[in-house]
């Protein structure tokens, strides 16, 4: 199985969707928090978080709480008989540590654990693994469903929440212009008006996105940059969305 065409394949299906309705879902999604593990409360990362968020919305999904086949049944549970697995990705080096992803107290344990000894010591492996909703799970214990019916994070709402973490950046915000943007040379980050984004919610996002970038020269390496005898500006553009995942999550 390439697990990394079938995880970009199911990014695209969601782009090809339209804007309004890939911006309106994951929107919807994020709302209820970043997904995580039911046993571990480990959260899940990178393109994880978009295919968990996208199918929580697909099937109606109340909770972003989910679990391997394995963690169920260890807990006495039983995913019913017909329900459909969501694919995830973990990658790590062989011989060695997690490069990026999801640990194995998020994976849960060694599901989808592939034979390693073809690949050289140090090569990049891309390890499947799949999870179950707790919607799909029968007899978990209580606690589990407890935790998978709490608001994540805060007694905040997540946009009351996301206005706090703006409020106490410290950041230049201004409003009023016709695009989202950064700008490095006034360190300042320009936004459209509230009343033009679609919800708090899309508002929030933009201007957390905008944020990361304006935290880019204040927590970038600046080595490279030194040696090269030039700013790299790409630098935070390049870490601007896993920043933002960061940012929603807090």
């Amino acid at each position: 199985m390439d697990v990394r065409q079938a995880i970009t394949d199911r990014i695209i299906a969601m782009l090809e969707k339209g804007g309004n309705v890939f911006r309106a879902r994951w929107t919807q999604a994020a709302s209820r928090g970043m997904p995580r593990n039911g046993k571990t409360g480990q959260p899940y990362h990178g393109a994880n978080v978009l295919v968990l968020w996208d199918a929580a919305i697909e099937q109606g999904y109340a909770s972003n709480v989910w679990l391997t086949y394995r963690q169920a049944a260890s807990l006495g549970a039983q995913v019913r008989k017909g329900e459909r697995a969501v694919l995830c990705a973990h990658f790590e080096r062989r011989g060695g540590r997690g490069a990026a992803g999801d640990t194995a107290d998020a994976r849960g344990d060694d599901d989808g654990a592939q034979d390693e000894t073809t690949a050289p010591r140090g090569a990049l492996l891309c390890i499947p693994f799949w999870l179950f909703n707790v919607a799909q799970i029968d007899g978990l214990p209580g606690e589990v469903i407890e935790a998978a019916s709490e608001s994540p994070g805060s007694s905040y709402p997540p946009v009351e929440r996301a206005l706090r973490l703006l409020a106490g950046c410290n950041a230049t915000i201004r409003h009023g212009f016709e695009r989202a943007m950064y700008l490095p040379d006034l360190d300042e980050i320009r936004l459209p008006w509230p009343k033009r984004f679609t919800s708090g919610e899309a508002y929030c996002a933009t201007a957390l996105h905008e944020l990361v970038h304006d935290a880019g020269p204040r927590v970038m390496p600046r080595s490279l940059a030194v040696a090269l005898g030039r700013p790299l500006p790409w630098l935070g553009i390049i870490r601007a969305p896993g920043g933002t995942q960061v940012a929603c999550r807090q």
